[in-house]
């Protein structure tokens, strides 16, 4: 903001020491011409007033050099003060030995009153301009009271044209150094205006380069602020990740968290992680995500139909399409997609643990190009982690398989010994039996021959063969029963009702002859089992329930299935002797009868006890006791394929 006073201007303030120098050179050229004029007219006419002038004259061209030599001696402001100074003084002088106001010195004095007004200042101006009016009223004064001698002294024409003639050429040549000097400061503000236009332009130029700076600065600090961010992300979800795999998570759980953190740091519209057997080349999908909502998608043969997978997988690489709608993507990759579904973007990192590809890790959009290379990145480093969680998954799956085939294997040889014992006590006892007999007879027949007793011998000839019989049927049922679980057909589909039609067709003689009416319930279902084992299940239960009617007027056998919590259970029910409680746990052992007398050798229920279980079900008998009928129920477990297999879901992204 300018200042409110204004700055005095002297002619010294822009006068240079060259200007100053012309100023009192030609000052003493004209003093110089003046003083040889009055010197030439002094001698020739000898007159007092060429005389005084030649003195003045010299006396102004002394005080010139004098100020030259101050100026030459880097003095110009003094020389400037000197000058108006002794001019003024000497003027006044000249004029008070002169005719006063009157005179040509007092004239002179113009020039004084214009130096001081521009060297010193505008105040000076009129300061001088007042005391040379004073010293003017002073002449008129010192005139009035005859103080001034010289007053009448005549001034001739010629020396009044020569000092009217310097002043006129001095005041001529101030008057042009003042133009010039102003033009010369209008200049320098011209210049000094033009250079703050240019420091004006120069600061907006640098305003704008600043302005420039500072918003490519701010995009520099959001951009960083977004990668920090994105990287906390990382590493926050790569602890999670590991506390997950120090916990010992199974693997859908930790898939599950991985789906959840990568909702909320991606713009995902579907999100899978597919798991690749190579061994078979099947790819199923464990976990499947579209908008958010679990899904599932369909297995496949990875080689005979690739798909995105298989670009992933097969070669090993980050696969990133961003427009998979494009001709090209469409034609190189052929997605497998079961719906047609609106999906740009998609991004496939393979999940590699121990140099070998196990499976791949996918995010897809709706939008084109959704995925910075920053983002990818982050994918790759989850991959990494899941592919470490899919495969500690997949050995903890193994060594608890392992660990559950050994207990069983310790289960089936604690059973298969503890059977054992029972089969080598038992086979001792019930062996040895037919044996004991055989042996007794023999000795009877010995001595019916030597007593000649014709009538005993056929007798004992009968018995021996009887025992001999009984331990061949027993030798043959307890070959079967080691036959059962060693030799097995591939399960295949049964349809139930057949099946039982043709077992009750195998037993119909014993069942006509006791007048068994039998009811097979509607609703049996196809099953996947071996069928001579199942027909030789239902053969047995037949033959058994026919055995152990009693006396039962109105026999009857209903065969059907009921439903219960997890399996459905097939059963054969009779209206015969039933079976106390205490004893339906034992009826399943080897040899064991409820009525020794009975026919049979007690080895038909354990024979279909070990087809079940070699099947993996499981049998039991249900009865509320004697007279009460008995129940014998089994089951036939789903993953061996109880009902038929429902269809494959469909996927909702694009495989």
């Amino acid at each position: 903001m300018p200042s409110k006073e204004n700055k005095t201007f002297r002619l010294t303030d822009i006068l240079e020491q060259s200007d100053v120098l012309i100023i009192l050179t030609r000052a003493v050229f004209f003093l110089a011409i003046l003083a040889g004029i009055s010197a030439f007219l002094f001698f020739i006419n000898q007159e007092d007033a060429w005389g005084v002038f030649l003195r003045n004259s010299l006396i102004a061209l002394s005080i010139s050099l004098a100020l030259i030599w101050l100026i030459k001696a880097g003095q110009i402001s003094l020389a400037a003060y000197l000058t108006l100074g002794f001019f003024g003084i000497f003027l006044l002088g000249v004029a008070w030995d002169g005719a006063g106001v009157r005179g040509l010195a007092y004239n002179l004095l113009v020039l004084v009153v214009i130096g001081s007004g521009l060297f010193i200042g505008r105040q000076a101006g009129y300061v001088t301009a007042i005391l040379v009016i004073i010293a003017g009223i002073a002449f008129v004064l010192a005139s009035n009271m005859g103080l001034l001698v010289n007053e009448t002294r005549p001034i001739t024409n010629l020396s009044a044209l020569l000092l009217n003639s310097v002043i006129f050429l001095i005041a001529a040549y101030m008057i042009r150094i003042a133009l010039d000097q102003v033009e010369r400061a209008l200049a320098r503000a011209q210049h000094e205006v033009d250079e703050r236009i240019t420091a004006e332009r120069e600061v907006q130029r640098l305003n704008l380069e600043l302005e420039k700076r500072v918003s490519e600065r701010t995009e520099e600090l959001n951009a960083s602020l977004e990668l920090y961010r994105l990287r906390a992300d990382e590493i926050s979800l790569l602890h999670k990740l590991s506390n997950s795999l120090a916990m010992g998570s199974d693997l859908y759980e930790t898939l599950f968290m991985l789906k959840s953190e990568i909702f909320d740091l991606f713009p995902v519209d579907a999100f899978y992680v597919g798991i690749y057997h190579e061994e078979t080349d099947i790819i199923n999908y464990p976990i499947f995500f579209y908008k958010g909502l679990a899904s599932q998608a369909v297995s496949r043969k990875l080689r005979e139909s690739p798909g995105l997978s298989g670009a992933v997988i097969l070669r090993n690489k980050t696969l990133y399409l961003p427009d998979l709608m494009a001709e090209t993507s469409q034609e190189v990759y052929r997605p497998v997609n079961d719906q047609s579904l609106v999906l740009h973007t998609f991004l496939g990192v393979p999940l590699v643990s121990r140099d070998k590809v196990i499976g791949l890790l996918s995010v897809q959009s709706g939008k084109v190009n959704a995925y910075s290379q920053e983002q990818i990145q982050l994918v790759e480093n989850i991959a990494r982690q899941a592919a470490l969680a899919v495969d500690k998954a997949a050995l903890l799956d193994e060594l608890q398989h392992e660990l559950l085939e050994r207990k069983k294997l310790i289960s089936e040889l604690e059973s298969k010994n503890s059977e054992l014992e029972q089969f080598t006590y038992t086979v001792s006892h019930d062996l040895r039996s037919p044996l004991v007999t055989i042996k007794g007879f023999l000795g009877l027949l010995e001595k019916d021959i030597k007593e000649n007793h014709a009538d005993r011998v056929a007798a004992d000839f009968k018995r021996i063969g009887n025992a001999a019989d009984k331990m061949d049927a027993l030798l043959a049922d307890l070959l079967e029963l080691s036959r059962v679980g060693r030799v097995s057909q591939t399960p295949e589909k049964i349809d139930l009702k057949a099946l039982i039609q043709d077992a009750l067709n195998t037993v119909e003689s014993r069942m006509s002859a006791r007048n068994v009416r039998v009811e097979i319930m509607p609703g049996l279902p196809t099953i996947y089992a071996d069928s001579i084992r199942l027909r030789e299940v239902f053969e047995n239960l037949f033959d058994n329930a026919v055995k152990y009617m009693g006396d039962q007027p109105n026999a009857e056998i209903k065969i059907g299935v009921r439903d219960a919590d997890e399996e459905p259970v097939i059963f054969v029910q009779d209206n015969g002797m039933g079976i106390e409680p205490k004893y339906q746990e034992n009826i399943f052992g080897l040899f064991n009868k409820l009525n020794p007398n009975s026919e049979g050798t007690g080895v038909g229920l354990a024979i279909v006890k070990r087809i079940i279980e070699t099947q993996g079900g499981n049998i039991w008998v249900e009865s509320e006791g004697a007279g009460k009928g008995s129940t014998f129920c089994f089951t036939i477990p789903s993953q061996l394929g109880f009902g038929e297999q429902s269809p494959p879901s469909h996927s909702l992204g694009l495989l």
